[in-house]
């Protein structure tokens, strides 16, 4: 019964979406003023009843022809320019509904192998969006573009005209969709060097590349994405204000060794010999990543005080220490120096968890027992407090 009522609610909305399609284009006949307020309003419409559908490659194809017409060149000629003001807090910008609608229309593209279609939406959206919202398009252009056979250097060189963030995007981009491994390896060699001033898109660039070699076919050894976790998580915990080893929890001696020794190991690291397999050595250097990242910023910044740990930093973490409870095993497996095991590992992502709990909600953590065992499903028991609020 519960298919059959999703069933039921996504044929109305695809109905929905067909008739604001068929609103939008009727209000072209108004006056201006009037035809630009009123084809925003469907748009925004459209963009609210078509989001859940957006995110189903089931159903999404279905609103193809709806979604063409919203993005029809009359249609969007009539909207531009775009604001990128959100009208209050809860709404998205102008900017913000055309983005995701030329994504769901690129997604739909992309699911039917409609090559030049894509490509000519992609010129389009840049054309029509602000720089702001360009960053997720030319990782689109760079994945149709692999997956068309064509090329992509004209692609790479016009986004050096960008932030390097989003240069890195690019290039990951790259890495996961080229069907050669050599040119997987070299773009991801390049993400990391674009970033080499920003430590923490850095670390996130790392970390993203690990999760990606464990869910396909890359040519990276474990020990490889294992170095890659702790090398991330050496830049974090370099830059900003977190204790590797907690007082107060149950942990605090085991995760001494997992998280408190990480610029020693990788150090010995690059003193010890290489390993007997390695696809690409320049893939995570031998020196710690950490340090050269906090040589940048001292030279930046002049300063060597740390900073509280932000939301993005914490998650961060919790994706690396994931990565590790995955790769480590139920035995502890040698890795720059370290004893890295899944119980270690996943015991540092639940206090990652509970850290950011604690920074994003009213809560506090008085305890938290030990992981129960080590299968698929696991658990463990956390006691919180709601904190005291001072008028």
């Amino acid at each position: 019964p519960a298919l059959q009522e999703k069933r039921t609610q996504f044929e109305i909305r695809i109905q929905a979406l067909s008739v604001l399609a068929e609103s939008s284009t009727a209000a072209l006949h108004a006056p201006r003023q009037f035809s630009a307020t009123n084809v925003m309003k469907n748009m925004r419409h459209y963009h609210q009843i078509s989001e859940e559908i957006a995110n189903d490659p089931t159903w999404r194809h279905l609103t193809y022809d709806s979604v063409a017409t919203m993005m029809s060149g009359r249609l969007l000629a009539a909207c531009v320019p775009l604001s990128v003001v959100k009208p209050h807090p809860s709404a998205p910008s102008d900017a913000d509904v055309m983005s995701g609608l030329m994504l769901m229309l690129l997604g739909i593209l992309t699911d039917t192998n409609r090559i030049d279609e894509g490509l000519a939406l992609m010129k389009v959206a840049i054309g029509t969006l602000p720089a702001s919202h360009h960053r997720p398009f030319w990782s689109l252009d760079i994945q149709i573009r692999c997956e068309g056979g064509l090329p992509t250097q004209q692609t790479l060189l016009r986004v050096k005209e960008f932030s390097a963030e989003m240069q890195a995007q690019a290039w990951l981009s790259l890495c996961r969709h080229s069907p050669d491994p050599k040119d997987q390896m070299y773009a991801y060699q390049k993400a990391v060097d674009v970033l080499k001033d920003s430590t923490t898109e850095r670390a996130e660039v790392m970390v993203s590349m690990a999760q990606w070699a464990l869910s396909s076919n890359a040519p990276m050894s474990l020990e490889e994405v294992r170095t890659m976790v702790l090398a991330a998580i050496d830049s974090v915990v370099d830059e900003c204000d977190i204790d590797p080893n907690p007082s107060g929890h149950a942990w605090g001696d085991q995760h001494s060794e997992l998280g408190g020794h990480f610029s020693d190991a990788q150090s010995a690291a690059g003193r010890s010999s290489a390993p007997a397999r390695s696809v690409a050595p320049r893939s995570v250097p031998s020196p710690s990543i950490a340090r050269s990242a906090a040589s940048h910023s001292t030279a930046a910044g002049g300063g060597s005080k740390k900073k509280g740990a932000s939301v993005r930093q914490l998650l961060i973490l919790a994706k690396a220490y994931y990565v590790l409870a995955k790769v480590g095993g139920q035995r502890p497996v040698h890795c720059l120096g370290l004893l890295v095991d899944a119980r270690s590992a996943f015991r540092m992502f639940t206090h990652i968890c509970i850290t950011l709990w604690h920074n994003t909600v009213s809560l506090s953590l008085i305890h938290i027992s030990e992981p129960t065992r080590l299968l698929s499903i696991s658990y463990a028991v956390f006691c919180l407090k709601k904190k005291k609020k001072y008028m």
